[in-house]
């Protein structure tokens, strides 16, 4: 839910991937060095699009959709974390997956900050971090794909990544919302169940499990190969290749009534070993 709306935009530092276009997901990174473990830290970020952030390879975007808004006009949102508990002393790696919400260059402005041996300490973004495509996209008509084969929390080297530019700082209403934990507050996850094969097509799965509204299908999968295709409705997904998976959208929603999940040409029902449906409610900021 929005808390207030007294950020300040001409104070941020806002950086971009110029190479992405409005669809284009991208990732971000940095790494700092600590000379010891902080008392306490904090990261917020502004965003023109929706994120996940992750420390050391931890997930700290434990809400399924962050932030979970929608927007009008030039309002971004803006949301804190305290991320004392990911932090050590030495190297430590924070991670943005960013998918765009509408075409602004302002992508990220992210500020790390604390208090470290009693002393406060205070970083930004800048042309110091770097950035790469994400190797997914968000589509114009609302759907997604994800290459799973580049996995999240896999060690990414700055191999074929640019540092990041500095984008137009301009001014605009932000609205610091809170950090969601729509898994536990905000959904409904109900599990379906088969009610239905193509008899012509074996690798069409129908699955319905009467939840009416817009969420995120999340599919379990198994036994599935490397580089294998699944669409889950509008969802493409390509697979990594490992005992169980999980394909889902990432940063956008859907009509989740029912799950049309369609693999390659040896594809079973047994395959699937669950599917969810999250029930999602956004907040609207104006």
């Amino acid at each position: 839910m929005a808390l207030t709306s007294h950020a300040q935009d001409w104070n941020r530092r806002w950086i971009c991937f110029q190479q992405a276009d409005p669809t284009s997901q991208v990732w971000f990174q940095r790494t700092y060095t600590l000379r010891q473990r902080p008392q306490e830290a904090f990261v917020e970020i502004a965003s023109s699009g929706r994120f996940c952030l992750y420390i050391n390879d931890y997930n700290v975007t434990t809400s399924l959709l962050e932030p979970l808004i929608e927007r009008q006009g030039d309002t971004i949102g803006v949301v804190r974390y305290d991320v004392t508990a990911f932090l050590q002393q030495g190297e430590n790696v924070l991670k943005v997956w960013f998918s765009p919400m509408r075409d602004d260059q302002r992508q990220l402005s992210l500020q790390l900050y604390g208090h470290m041996g009693g002393m406060p300490f205070s970083w930004s973004t800048d042309e110091s971090w770097f950035c790469c495509n994400a190797m997914c996209n968000t589509l114009a008509n609302g759907d997604e794909w994800i290459d799973g084969r580049y996995h999240i929390l896999k060690e990414q080297p700055l191999i074929g990544w640019n540092p990041a530019s500095l984008a137009e700082c301009r001014q605009s209403v932000l609205e610091l919302v809170q950090p969601c934990e729509t898994t536990v507050r905000n959904s409904l996850i109900t599990n379906y169940h088969i009610v239905e094969c193509d008899s012509l097509d074996s690798t069409r799965i129908v699955f319905r499990g009467g939840v009416e509204g817009h969420g995120i299908l999340r599919v379990t999968l198994r036994d599935m190969h490397r580089g294998d295709t699944i669409r889950v409705n509008g969802l493409r997904y390509i697979c990594r290749g490992e005992t169980d998976e999980q394909a889902f959208r990432r940063f956008t929603t859907e009509d989740i009534s029912s799950a049309v999940i369609v693999g390659p040409a040896w594809f079973r029902s047994e395959n699937v070993t669950s599917v969810e449906a999250i029930r999602i409610s956004s907040v609207f900021l104006p």
